[in-house]
C-alpha cells in the first residue's frame, strides 16, 4: 500500500482549501493521507471480514450510543485478533475501532454536560 495514497479518494476533496491552486490543495491531501491510511488500513480493519459482539447499536445502526442512553461497548472480532469500541452521549464522544468502519477512531467531548 503507498503510504501517501488513499484507497478511497485519491485525488483532492473539492471541499478542501476550495479557491486555493490545485498544487496547494494536492499538498495538503497527501499531508492528510497517511494519517487516513494509518487509521483505516494500517491500524485499522477497513475492507477486512471482520464480526461484531456486545450491547446492540442505535435504530439507526449507525455504531453509536443512543441519545442519552447507557454506552455502547462492543467488540469486532477478526480471525484471534479482538479490538474494543466505546461511544456515549453527553456530551457525545467514542474511541476505537469503530464497528461500522472498522478504522480506529476517537472523538473526545469538548464541553461538559
Amino acid at each position: 500500500m503507498d503510504p501517501f495514497g488513499n484507497q478511497d479518494q485519491p485525488d483532492p476533496d473539492p471541499t478542501i482549501l476550495p479557491g486555493w491552486p490545485q498544487w496547494i490543495r494536492t499538498a495538503a491531501w497527501y499531508i492528510r493521507n497517511p494519517l487516513h491510511n494509518l487509521s483505516h488500513y494500517t491500524l485499522g480493519w477497513a475492507g477486512k471480514p471482520y464480526t461484531v459482539t456486545g450491547n446492540e447499536r442505535d435504530a439507526n445502526n449507525d455504531g453509536f450510543a443512543d441519545d442519552n442512553g447507557p454506552p455502547m461497548i462492543c467488540w469486532l472480532h477478526l480471525g484471534s485478533a479482538a479490538r474494543p469500541f466505546i461511544s456515549g452521549t453527553s456530551p457525545f464522544w467514542y474511541a476505537g475501532w469503530h464497528p461500522t468502519s472498522g478504522k480506529l477512531a476517537a472523538r473526545w467531548p469538548t464541553e461538559h454536560a
